[in-house]
């Protein structure tokens, strides 16, 4: 996962891969946003597979074309892969219940992130990745004014049953916004993290109250 200093008038930006620093280049994400995920990572390579290295580079796009590319990056070497779902849409989800909402509204709550699926008890998301994951982490935000609200996590390989898997909790309770349209209607951000006793390329978090979920991190192989 890596980020870019972004450049002005900029649409978009492509990441480039290559085995040496002097190429060959071959584009591996086009016109990716800036925009979308704040104060994270803007891109994971999830072609990529263990044990290889590779070289990397950004080149800026808009109407007037693609600018010359920036420096180069590498080599680096490749312990893991992970799969990431910011929660901008549900097109990368599997399987969703139909009460799930994208949400992205009042965002001075929510410490500036941006994107949220927000709901309650018996709603839930499916991810499907093509590798194995053993390691699964999870940001999410309540009302601590509200109902509680939590969630749960299943995996399985393909073809099994789901299992559970036991999620720790950190909750941070987030100041109170100065004024506008959000202030004073604070949320507490929980931190979720599990490491899975067996190797999954499916993922299943429910909800069993009121919750907003801002992230899911799967890495593994």
């Amino acid at each position: 996962m890596f980020s870019w200093r972004g450049s002005a008038g900029a649409s978009g930006y492509d990441v480039e891969r290559a085995p040496a620093p002097d190429g060959p280049w071959a584009c591996v994400a086009a016109d990716v946003s800036d925009a979308d995920a704040a104060y994270r990572p803007l891109f994971s390579d999830t072609e990529v597979r263990p044990r290889e290295r590779w070289f990397y580079r950004v080149r800026a796009r808009n109407r007037g074309g693609v600018s010359a590319p920036s420096n180069v990056v590498g080599p680096v070497e490749i312990t893991g892969r992970c799969w990431v779902e910011e929660c901008r849409d549900v097109s990368g989800l599997a399987e969703r219940s139909a009460g799930l909402r994208v949400v992205n509204e009042y965002n001075g709550r929510y410490a500036e992130y941006l994107f949220r699926l927000a709901g309650t008890t018996n709603d839930f998301v499916v991810l499907h990745v093509p590798g194995r994951v053993g390691r699964v982490r999870m940001t999410a935000f309540s009302d601590p004014t509200g109902p509680a609200g939590d969630l749960r996590l299943l995996a399985a390989p393909a073809g099994v049953p789901w299992n559970e898997a036991e999620l720790k909790r950190n909750d941070r309770p987030l100041p109170p916004t100065p004024g506008g349209a959000a202030g004073q209607r604070r949320r507490v951000w929980h931190e979720y993290a599990a490491d899975l006793p067996f190797e999954a390329s499916r993922v299943r978090i429910e909800w069993t109250g009121p919750m907003e979920l801002d992230r899911i991190e799967l890495r593994g192989r």
